[in-house]
């Protein structure tokens, strides 16, 4: 307890506002108080990173934000972060003072080292950097403004360290167990890593790949070499390595094909085994999976089509064809339409009823039936005439999921002839 008197002597026309507390040294109070921690998101195919940070709960409609990001320390005030003025330089206690700082404008840039940059994001709650270096450490330290007429306060809101790491690490994959993966999340690139067990020999090794929506690039290595090129997979790719070599890791990079390919992508499912059960958990599609339609054939209420079938198997398989009417809207709008199926949840999609009409028929083909060896054909009937189609051929087998070929527009005959 104690009476204090302090003298204040103006050499010019100015302002003063007192801040008096019994809190901690050097705090405002309440906003010497504040604090938030500071969030790091890398992005996968550049060298940047994005900071982000919550809004302050203490009048934050007043709050402006300064980052700073050096490679020397974190800093507790941004009057630390200048060379200091001759008026300083023999009392660095004064200088260094964080109470000190806390009603001083931004640096001026011409007093700041080069490796330090200062940023004033206004209300923004989030910051990208970009062109860091590999292995380099970065500290970032944010300053909060509480901006009125009368006075600017600027205090430390938070601070971080982080030692920048472009390379994304693997993700394990484990036999039998599929991975559903969000590019969009892991900034369009992922890397996949199976390891070759003594106790699942002999036996190839099976990639399966699915994507819903777009289109990737697939890449496969062992020991960093390159066993199968990169090429482009969209909807669905079964891969074999054959005589896989026990112990080693094997490495499968997926990459969407470009940002717009990307935005199309809601997810990658991947299944990895070397069991021949889990196999059973897709049917595998021809390698050419388009459905094509018999022109010729066209009629008000039908349409013929036709596609490959699969591989020769030991099970029963199932084609379905899915005629869905298309809206007016839709059928006047051709760059709507895309080939491409979304393999990813399609046995609850084709169970799911629609607005639009549709119908469906399937037909069974066995291991010893001669279309196993040609193209299946089929009729596509109740259709309404002069109307536009998407016809769905999908593949099952007895206990696999569906999988389906690429989607094929239609129209019917306007007009029916007796």
């Amino acid at each position: 307890m104690g009476l204090y008197t302090v003298h204040v002597k103006a050499f010019n026309s100015t302002w003063i506002e007192w801040f008096v507390n019994s809190y901690q040294q050097d705090a405002i109070f309440p906003y010497g108080n504040l604090w938030t921690p500071l969030t790091i998101h890398k992005h996968r195919r550049s060298r940047k990173v994005t900071v982000r940070w919550s809004t302050s709960i203490l009048d934050p409609h007043k709050m402006k934000y300064i980052i700073v990001i050096n490679t020397k320390k974190n800093y507790s005030s941004l009057c630390q972060i200048q060379t200091p003025p001759d008026n300083l330089i023999n009392n660095p206690e004064m200088y260094d003072s964080p109470h000190w700082s806390k009603l001083w404008e931004i640096p001026d840039s011409s007093r700041v080292s080069e490796d330090t940059k200062i940023k004033c994001v206004g209300n923004r709650t989030s910051h990208t950097y970009y062109n860091l270096e590999q292995g380099q450490d970065y500290y970032i330290s944010l300053f909060a403004r509480y901006y009125n007429i009368t006075t600017n306060i600027t205090f430390l809101y938070g601070s971080t360290h982080i030692k920048y790491d472009h390379r994304h690490k693997p993700i394990g994959m484990r036999d039998g167990k599929p991975q559903v993966l969000n590019l969009k999340k892991h900034d369009g690139k992922v890397t996949l890593r199976y390891k070759v067990l003594h106790k699942n020999l002999p036996g190839p090794l099976d990639w399966y790949i699915l994507t819903c929506g777009g289109i990737v690039i697939v890449e496969v290595k062992v020991r960093k070499q390159v066993i199968i090129a990169p090429h482009q997979v969209s909807s669905f790719r079964h891969l074999t390595i054959h005589d896989p070599i026990p112990g080693q890791r094997y490495v499968v990079h997926i990459t969407a094909l470009d940002r717009d390919e990307l935005n199309k992508i809601s997810a990658v499912e991947v299944l990895t085994t070397m069991h021949s059960r889990v196999m059973e958990t897709f049917p595998d599609l021809p390698q050419n999976t388009k459905v094509k339609e018999y022109t010729s054939l066209r009629e008000c209420d039908s349409v013929y089509v036709g596609w490959f079938p699969g591989p020769i198997t030991s099970n029963m398989v199932r084609y379905c064809i899915k005629a869905t009417e298309l809206s007016k809207r839709i059928a006047w709008n051709i760059t709507m339409f895309e080939s491409k199926p979304n393999q990813c949840g399609l046995d609850a999609r084709l169970k799911k009823s629609s607005k639009e009409y549709s119908t469906t028929q399937c037909l069974y083909v066995t291991p010893h039936s001669s279309s196993f060896k040609k193209e299946l054909k089929q009729k596509v009937t109740n259709l309404r005439p002069g109307r536009e189609y998407i016809i769905q051929v999908t593949m099952k087998k007895t206990r696999s999921r569906s999988l389906s070929y690429d989607l094929l527009r239609v129209s019917t005959v306007p007009s029916c002839v007796d």
